[in-house]
């Protein structure tokens, strides 16, 4: 893969877990690190949901090499969408990976 492919900025982010002063859980995501992805359309699905159908936005992200954890989710700050990490590959090209992942519509 060419570098001018990698033209999307995105920031991994973690989880990060606590609880308030009441004793309920808190969830809250700390930026890790910014790096520079292509990211694609992948096949798109229908999922359901109670008795509603839905649509799976997924897409495949290509980066870099990083040590990634599925705990961990990707924020396209350009289009503000987040991105679930469903599986990770790395192919014959050490230096780079390719992520399967699906939007988060709610953050």
């Amino acid at each position: 893969m060419r570098p001018g492919e990698l033209r999307h900025k995105v920031t991994i982010q973690t989880k990060s877990e606590s609880t308030d002063s009441y004793g309920q859980p808190i969830v809250d995501w700390q930026d890790r690190i910014t790096v520079y992805a292509s990211i694609k359309p992948a096949k798109g699905s229908i999922g359901v949901q109670g008795e509603q159908q839905f649509g799976k936005r997924s897409v495949i992200i290509v980066m870099r090499y990083r040590d990634l954890s599925y705990d961990e989710r990707i924020y396209h700050s350009a289009s503000n969408r987040y991105y679930k990490i469903e599986s990770i590959e790395v192919p014959n090209i050490p230096s780079m990976m390719t992520i399967q992942a699906e939007e988060i519509t709610n953050g």
